[in-house]
């Protein structure tokens, strides 16, 4: 039994074989010089791949690209040496520390923003922040023009599952093994598969457009294409493409969704730690069984004790009077709970 070792992925789940998340600070495993700015991990985003790692039973590991005199990159140095100031704070949660009876929890995110067409491949990648690479869904709706009227045949390309209306036609279903109550998905028969689809079309007249889309893992790609008598087969462009049914802007509104989690437990010699990627203001909720009354909160990184509760299956941690000049730590903050 050997060592799992995903590439750029959004991790695995804790189980009974060692592993470890493999991939670049950027997406290139060696030097890129043409690697834009934005390809590189934040020092947050890299501190979230670490700790959701580890708390699920894993490691990380980082490749860095060299230049020919064996210098490592500055921006690459800042991002290590980012990860390296958060462990010199948290590092009893993580060095030596094994899987908590859970290994985090999660919130619905999603993305908005509107795409020129369907033509992506993302391969390992995700759409943007904050949904992730793995595991998300797609809905593009709006408005679509042909040139000409005629018979239009549809077709999609897509890993893993697509289905697409036109004029409220269901024209594709591709979508086996879809995951079940999507947000923002039509309820439906899913129990056909396919990847063509024809309809009668007017010439400059618009017709609704809605295409539903779901990953499951690793790779990930999505294309709308179209033909006719007079259309050579081709992606459908966003001249054609409208977000809405009057107006001049090309394109189709998007909403991506997936789940994101932001707190993750560890646990170390008799402790348990739960370090949250978000700032908590006032309180930080942590849905987890009642702990014992002799139960201590801390911060690590700032001095003291912090007051808690227990309401309704959640142990509520008042953060309220915490300064934040005060706390040491950056990108995640991790409480330690003693005497669980």
């Amino acid at each position: 039994m050997g060592f799992l070792t995903p590439e750029y992925s959004a991790g695995i789940p804790a189980n009974d074989r060692p592993w470890a998340e493999v991939r670049g600070l950027g997406r290139s495993f060696g030097l890129n010089r043409f690697e834009k700015l934005d390809a590189y991990m934040t020092g947050t985003e890299l501190v979230h791949l670490f700790v959701k790692a580890v708390a699920h039973g894993g490691g990380l590991i980082i490749n860095v690209g060299p230049k020919s005199d064996g210098q490592i990159p500055l921006l690459q140095q800042e991002r290590l040496i980012q990860l390296g100031d958060w462990l010199k704070v948290n590092g009893e949660a993580i060095y030596g520390s094994t899987v908590w009876a859970r290994s985090g929890e999660e919130k619905e995110v999603e993305l908005r923003q509107v795409d020129a067409n369907i033509d992506f491949n993302w391969v390992r990648n995700g759409p943007g922040s904050p949904v992730k690479e793995d595991e998300f869904t797609a809905v593009w709706t709006g408005f679509i023009a042909p040139e000409f009227s005629e018979e239009y045949q549809f077709e999609v390309q897509a890993d893993d599952g697509i289905r697409v209306w036109v004029n409220d036609q269901l024209l594709i279903n591709n979508w086996k093994n879809a995951p079940e109550g999507a947000n923002g998905f039509v309820m439906g028969n899913t129990a056909a598969a396919s990847e063509k689809g024809k309809i009668r079309l007017s010439a400059g007249q618009r017709y609704k457009l809605r295409v539903e889309y779901f990953e499951r893992k690793q790779n990930a790609s999505a294309r709308l294409f179209w033909s006719s008598t007079s259309l050579d087969k081709q992606i459908v462009r966003s001249s054609g493409l409208f977000v809405d049914e009057t107006g001049d802007r090309h394109g189709l509104n998007a909403v991506y969704r997936s789940k994101q989690q932001h707190i993750a437990y560890t646990q170390n010699e008799g402790n348990v730690y739960a370090i949250s990627m978000e700032w908590p203001d006032d309180q930080l909720v942590l849905k987890v069984d009642e702990p014992g009354t002799s139960a201590e909160v801390s911060l690590l990184g700032y001095e003291g004790k912090l007051p808690w509760r227990y309401v309704n299956g959640s142990m509520i941690i008042d953060t309220s009077n915490i300064k934040y000049s005060k706390v040491q730590a950056q990108h995640a903050w991790t409480f330690k709970i003693t005497n669980f």
